[in-house]
């Protein structure tokens, strides 16, 4: 059988640093909340179906690399910028159409990744203005 619901006690996980999970659409949700979040840095959630992230995933302060590439999110919670030491973050083959506001004053991401997304021309003209990013 294929893993449907990601269990939130892996997120509790005392010295897990780094999880990486692939699958094709499967897990749509996360089930319950962590009780403790653990020191995970490098979190890769790859083709995924979530459609949005928890609450309590910006409660992750220590990640440093977030792959959610291939999922079907079409926006960030707006306190994503709780994740003030995140370096990295791609977000590819995702179903934005525009650039979460919150990613513009996150000082800390230096290197992002938006690949695959249906923004519009104008969209993605604006985001290069911004960011810097090129299509």
């Amino acid at each position: 059988p294929s893993l449907q619901h990601l269990p939130s006690s892996l997120f509790e996980l005392p010295h897990l640093q780094t999880l990486k999970i692939k699958t094709k659409g499967a897990i749509s949700e996360m089930d319950g909340v962590p009780k403790r979040l653990g020191p995970l840095r490098h979190l890769f959630l790859t083709g995924v179906g979530l459609t949005r992230l928890p609450e309590w995933f910006t409660g992750l302060t220590q990640l440093e690399t977030l792959d959610q590439s291939g999922c079907r999110l079409t926006a960030l919670p707006g306190d994503f910028s709780r994740l003030s030491r995140l370096k990295r973050l791609s977000l590819d083959d995702n179903g934005f159409k525009t650039l979460p506001p919150v990613l513009e004053g996150m000082k800390s991401i230096n290197h992002l990744s938006l690949d695959g997304n249906p923004f519009s021309e104008e969209e993605k003209a604006r985001i290069q203005r911004v960011l810097g990013i090129w299509f």
